[in-house]
């Protein structure tokens, strides 16, 4: 089964990679006329990850590394195109099949964020993520430092870790430095998770006074992403590593856990809607109001089986509101009704997760299996493909797939796919499959660290969305009234937003352990744009003792665009 898979990804690997070849302008009979291809650019240069869709429709394609689109698109259409950071701008297509397209950063919001960073240093460059320091653009992507290349100038650790890619000092200069990891930051609620230093193979946890390192011993520093940490130094590494080698090692120190930080100012005082709330204020759609003047079951679907003969209600709302809606009548047929989704978009991602996600708060997780195992042959090249298909595997009963699935990510050797920055949820959904269905997979072959007993989490919360510029703030409130907030949007880590799109992942990860006892709130504000055919959809899932046999799981799906102002998404008792 594992060769089976194996060949099934390099099939699905290798229809991709072809597509990124030249047009051909030397053999424009191999070239359908209707073939329109380009670059989309800004001052910067190529923008990786742009979305450009045939304006109406679900025909859309994404940008490459080198900012190469390909698209099927006929004289007189017009090409939309988004790209984060960007102005949306409209292209019709005339005569020429190569378009090149230039974009413009949107000034207004790029200006925001600049008052708001107060950014110490000028200088500054636009790149196709906002403006960016000149100093931060163009260092070493290694994250080795052997002893030859520190300098004699950097007398302590913190001036040589602060110019290794991916980590960022905390209080430089001070006392007592800190170091923390770009993709492990802030993966928690409560704040920022440190990675575990680890001198001459001992490990301490950064909980305020760091060991003593000369700088002039050190043999060489390496920087572990969490995932390999994890699995060469344990559960204490799960957010990464900073490992150091010396001549001599300092002594053996007592070490104790190390405390949360909390944000300062962050009394939460507003009064926001519930969902349910919010709903019934909110305008309903003209075919959902034609639905619920229907007296039974029949009568709707006569009413909706007319609606289908307009094509204007051809679009992922509409079936995903209609299928709401029969669910109250008949769940099967509320099915099929959000079925028609995949039969409209069959080849667009976007709405296809869409369908997915409903499938899931339906509770049918075997109707989105063929969903995401198409999804992987549409997208074979980004990291969230096998995450979705290796999860419903594991739901739907097919543990040995999902463990070959897991196992390929752990080792990163699915070609041309990188899952070093989503190494924590691998790790812990890969654990939780393993301690849950250890008899029903093949464990010869998987890391003994993996392997060991007593994986748990209290509750673990997993928000995923199906657009990858997708601008949304989470907002989470202690039982003490005290808010933390996740920013998905250039407002926040516009370099974890960079990765995203490079990768091919939209999913965040949160866990509550040790926290405060009482009633959560998990609240959401959406500033995208607004889509009927094809709207942005974010799933929220709450698992509650995660890992164990007594694991309960609640899957929320939210159209974002149909709320204006912030939400109450969901509330819990911890």
């Amino acid at each position: 089964m594992r060769n089976v898979l194996t060949i099934f990804i390099y099939i699905c690997l290798s229809s991709v990679y072809s597509q990124d070849l030249d047009p051909g302008e030397g053999t424009p009979k191999a070239v359908p006329a209707n073939l329109v291809y380009g670059v989309v650019y800004n001052e910067s240069g190529p923008i990786q990850g742009a979305i450009v869709r045939i304006k109406g429709t679900f025909e859309e394609t994404r940008t490459a590394a080198n900012g190469m689109y390909r698209i099927m698109a006929s004289k007189g259409e017009v090409l939309e195109i988004r790209a984060l950071g960007m102005l949306i701008k409209d292209t019709m297509v005339d005569e020429s099949r190569k378009i090149h397209i230039p974009m413009k950063p949107d000034g207004e919001l790029l200006e925001t964020i600049r008052i708001l960073a107060k950014k110490s240093e000028k200088e500054t460059v636009n790149t196709a993520f906002g403006e960016k320091k000149k100093a931060a653009v163009g260092y070493s992507t290694r994250n080795t430092i052997n002893r030859e290349e520190i300098r004699s100038d950097q007398l302590e650790l913190w001036q040589i870790l602060q110019k290794m890619p991916g980590v960022v000092v905390e209080n430089p200069g001070g006392p007592n430095p800190m170091y923390k990891l770009r993709r492990t930051m802030e993966i928690t609620i409560h704040g920022t998770t440190y990675p575990v230093l680890v001198v001459n193979g001992m490990l301490f946890e950064q909980n305020g006074q760091q060991p003593y390192v000369n700088v002039q011993q050190i043999k060489s520093i390496k920087v572990l992403n969490s995932l390999n940490a994890t699995i060469k130094y344990g559960q204490l590494a799960a957010f990464g590593a900073i490992v150091i080698e010396t001549d001599q090692g300092p002594e053996r120190e007592s070490v104790e856990q190390p405390q949360l930080k909390r944000l300062s100012g962050n009394n939460y005082t507003e009064i926001v809607s519930t969902l349910d709330e919010a709903s019934g204020k909110s305008p309903k759609p003209e075919y959902v109001v034609r639905l619920e003047k229907t007296e039974n079951f029949d009568q709707a679907r006569e009413v909706y089986l007319d609606m289908l003969k307009d094509t204007k209600h051809k679009s992922v709302s509409f079936f995903l509101d209609t299928g709401d809606y029969f669910r109250k009548w008949d769940t099967a047929y509320a099915n099929e009704v959000v079925s028609q989704i995949a039969e409209i978009a069959p080849t667009n991602v976007k709405a296809l997760k869409s369908l997915a996600y409903a499938y899931e708060a339906y509770g049918k997780d075997e109707l989105a299996t063929p969903i995401y195992e198409r999804i992987v042959n549409l997208a074979p090249s980004e990291v969230q493909s096998y995450l979705d298909l290796a999860r419903n595997y594991k739901r739907v009963g097919n543990y040995q797939l999902s463990a070959t699935l897991y196992k390929q990510m752990v080792a990163n050797s699915i070609p041309k796919v990188d899952f070093n920055e989503v190494g924590v949820i691998v790790f812990n959904e890969f654990k939780q499959l393993i301690a849950l269905h250890k008899s029903k997979i093949d464990f010869s072959d998987i890391p003994n660290e993996l392997m060991k007993v007593g994986f748990k989490k209290d509750l673990r919360l997993v928000v995923e969305w199906n657009d990858p510029l997708a601008d949304f703030e989470l907002q989470f409130i202690t039982p003490n009234k005290k808010y933390y907030p996740y920013l998905h949007n250039l407002y926040g880590d516009q370099q974890a937003l960079q990765k995203e799109i490079e990768q091919g992942f939209s999913i965040k990860e949160f866990d509550i352990e040790d926290a405060d006892r009482g009633t959560w709130m998990i609240n959401i504000k959406y500033s995208g744009m607004r889509d009927d055919i094809n709207p942005t959809l974010l799933k929220y899932t709450l698992y509650r003792n995660y890992g164990l046999p007594t694991e309960e799981r609640v899957v929320k799906i939210v159209k974002l665009q149909d709320f204006e102002e912030k939400v109450t998404l969901h509330t819990f008792v911890y």
